[in-house]
């Protein structure tokens, strides 16, 4: 009797370009979720974890890792949101967004989402410095140029992400990556919850842009404040 694939024993659902051995090792991680046996570190309070699949005892330097969400219910329904998160990732297929891997329910009752891991810095927390990186004109530009390109990508899958801001934007190799999207739904659906302040797309990334440009300003204004008195210094 060949051995039962530990994929199997889950109900998790991979996206087509998934590699068999993923599935299987993936398989393995949500296995262990179930039964409650800590798999992966811990991510901030959104209950994401990253993890690289394991075979054996062995881990390339380049194997790829993956991020797992742990999907809460919804706060008005009660109900999980089954593979609307899912769905919409697998709409987006750009560098910009993390891409899908796999989703389902756990023998405990989670349902899980995993996507690829985006390596990178959390706008919201190293933003002096991926700003100050970016003092140059056209480096800078491109970048604002790449968040308008994310809202007309958005725009174009029929998605409204509802949650735009900089702790969901992370800067990979100097270019931003939209994640989280727990609070999205189609246009004209009402906002997941009317609680929270979830501002238009459009304005949102509009606000980002803003605040960067502020933030630029600044460093720009200090960066010349010093070379003048750089300047001024008298020679010994």
């Amino acid at each position: 009797m060949a051995e039962p694939n530990p994929a199997d024993e889950v109900t998790l659902i991979f996206h087509a370009d998934t590699a068999d051995a993923v599935r299987v090792n993936l398989g393995r991680v949500a296995r262990r979720l179930a039964e409650t046996v800590p798999v992966a570190r811990g991510y901030g309070p959104s209950r994401v974890w990253r993890f690289c699949p394991l075979r054996g005892r062995n881990v390339r330097p380049d194997a790829p890792h993956f991020a797992l969400k742990r999907v809460g219910t919804n706060p008005i329904t009660g109900r999980p949101p089954l593979t609307r998160e899912f769905d919409f990732l697998s709409r987006l297929s750009s560098a910009y967004f993390p891409r899908p891997v796999g989703h389902g329910l756990l023998e405990n009752g989670d349902y899980v989402i995993v996507s690829e891991w985006v390596e990178g810095r959390v706008l919201a927390r190293d933003s002096v410095a991926i700003v100050g990186g970016m003092l140059e004109d056209h480096v800078y530009q491109r970048f604002c140029i790449d968040l308008m390109t994310i809202l007309a990508r958005l725009q174009a899958a029929g998605i409204v992400h509802s949650d735009i801001w900089e702790p969901n934007i992370i800067v990979r190799r100097d270019r931003p990556v939209l994640v989280d999207f727990g609070c999205a739904r189609e246009p004209g659906e009402p906002p997941v919850s009317p609680q929270l302040h979830q501002p238009d797309d459009t304005l949102a990334i509009a606000q980002v842009i803003k605040r960067l440009d502020a933030l630029r300003d600044i460093l720009l204004l200090e960066h010349q404040t010093r070379v003048h008195v750089g300047q001024e210094r008298p020679q010994t």
